[in-house]
């Protein structure tokens, strides 16, 4: 009976169980951008857009920095490369708002910010909150991809794993900023990092945006409630088209076939299994499969535990492109059974639009 009295708690209005924002979701979207002293524009490009440092997790900025940058705590593992940048052709405008640092061109709009973590459910409020609120006032109608990083994914906190925590949070947020939680929901990809803080990285465009889902799993959006009190709220990969674009970003995807974790402890079969789901999601969708890619690709592959990277390697050697870019990261995975997972970000307008890996 009290794990019924428990579970029927997280489904009420925060209330009692975090403090209420002091501002309305209308308040949010109206504070002036700000924009940092000393940034001078450049007069060719590319232009830096964001830059993502990996395994800095003591490094902290003491000024503001005149682009968006973020330094999760993951570290990058052996031989791989420890940071990304995404560029532009189109020369960007830099500014703060919301407590996140922004570079915005007329189709794209990626940001980056930072959060005391020590309360997941309310730090999440906080922060997509003003994701949501920025990409509202900055006038981006959709919201394509966002990666969440934040510490201790699996431990308890009111009686809630962190990662489902997290999950309630994020659905509250996007329900009250309109979402309609099915068809329009971005790529995402959430995982656990040492450090304090949880950093959100996003992506948000104009354009046609559209949802793409895997036939052999349920839609993340239709879990049972076994998974939690709220259901994780994205998309198996989202496709971006714009005059200048034409990108798919595809979610952190692992070994689920159903709803359900498969061959939990064995590496080389969740390989076999992920790399299914992806070329599923591919050939379902009219795309290339994953070996045709080359350079248009990017793929980020999270690994529990870094011994087993030697193993993925020689899994993924036929399925991955030599000139394809590959990041690899030891972070904790969103369930406890999974020890593996693999995103990426294709560009199929030959636009060089995806990140490179440094």
């Amino acid at each position: 009976m009290a794990d019924e009295t428990r579970l029927r708690s997280y489904h009420q209005p925060l209330k009692h169980q975090m403090m209420a924002p002091k501002v309305s979701v209308k308040e949010a979207l109206y504070p002036e951008p700000r924009q940092p002293k000393g940034v001078r524009p450049r007069t060719e490009g590319p232009f830096t857009l964001a830059e993502i440092h990996y395994g800095h997790s003591t490094r902290l900025r003491h000024e503001r920095e005149s682009k968006p940058r973020a330094y999760p705590a993951i570290i990058p593992l052996k031989d791989s490369p420890q940071s990304e940048r995404w560029t532009s052709l189109n020369k960007p405008t830099y500014g703060t708002l919301n407590g996140i640092d922004y570079a915005a061109t007329d189709e794209l709009l990626i940001g980056v910010g930072r959060w005391p973590s020590k309360a997941i459910r309310e730090a999440t409020t906080t922060a997509y909150h003003g994701l949501l609120g920025a990409t509202r006032r900055l006038g981006y109608e959709h919201l394509l991809r966002v990666w969440q990083f934040f510490p201790e994914i699996h431990r308890e906190e009111e009686d809630l794993e962190r990662y489902r925590s997290f999950c309630l949070a994020r659905f509250e947020a996007l329900e009250a900023f309109g979402f309609n939680m099915r068809h329009n929901l971005p790529a995402a990809s959430a995982l656990g990092s040492s450090g304090e803080d949880l950093w959100l990285i996003f992506i948000a465009g104009n354009g046609a945006m559209t949802p793409l889902e895997n036939p052999n799993q349920v839609s993340a959006y239709n879990y049972p409630e076994r998974y939690g009190p709220k259901s994780p709220s994205f998309s198996r990969a989202v496709r971006f088209k714009s005059p200048q674009h034409d990108v798919v970003f595809i979610s952190g995807t692992a070994s689920i076939l159903g709803h359900e974790t498969h061959a939990p402890n064995d590496i080389r079969r969740q390989c076999e299994i992920t790399i299914d789901n992806l070329s599923t999601l591919l050939k379902t969708h009219h795309l290339q499969p994953l070996w045709q890619w080359g350079e248009r690709a990017a793929f980020k592959i999270y690994l529990r535990q870094a011994k087993d990277q030697a193993l993925m390697k020689e899994c993924l050697k036929s399925w991955l492109h030599p000139s394809s870019r590959v990041i690899w990261l030891e972070a904790d995975i969103c369930r406890r059974d999974l020890l593996l997972e693999i995103e990426a970000t294709l560009d199929l307008s030959g636009s060089s639009w995806h990140p490179t890996y440094t």
